[in-house]
């Protein structure tokens, strides 16, 4: 029987595949627990459909996340926090406070649970700092840390 996956099946496919299964299996398994439906002519062209507009939006998506780790490239972020005369923190940077900096300095919001620190910020100094979008979109930025 040839049905449409209406949700992700481990060891099957993902939600909105299209597959040929036994017959038992999706007259008992799959469609009494609404997991899949038969695929009839007018329900595949409503899943190609439906997959044609997430294409198309994740492509939106994938070029405005291009467009935004462009921009975060060319920034120079500088963070300022208190220090002693020898240049340690009193405290740390976090993820947290570089967010507000790229939101104050380049009008971007960028999600804290985005940016990734190697280490723990605790003395003034540039330090790289990874910033991941997810889908592979990621870049390295440098962060300066000026003590007051």
């Amino acid at each position: 029987m040839r049905v449409i996956l209406l949700e992700n099946i481990q060891g099957l496919g993902q939600k909105g595949d299209l597959k040929d299964v036994a017959d038992g299996y999706a007259r008992n398994f799959l469609l009494p627990r609404k997991k899949a439906r038969v695929a009839t002519s007018q329900a595949v062209q409503q899943v190609q459909q439906q997959q044609e507009k997430l294409q198309t939006q994740r492509q939106k998506e994938n070029r405005k996340k291009k467009n935004l780790l462009n921009k975060l490239k060319e920034l120079n972020l500088t963070v300022k926090v208190k220090a002693d005369k020898t240049g340690k923190l009193f405290g740390s940077v976090t993820a947290r406070e570089i967010s507000q900096v790229i939101l104050r300095e380049g009008k971007m919001e960028i999600e804290e649970s985005n940016i990734e620190l190697n280490e723990n910020i605790k003395s003034v100094g540039k330090y790289s700092v990874k910033v991941d979008l997810g889908d592979n979109f990621r870049e390295n930025i440098i962060v300066e840390i000026i003590g007051e």
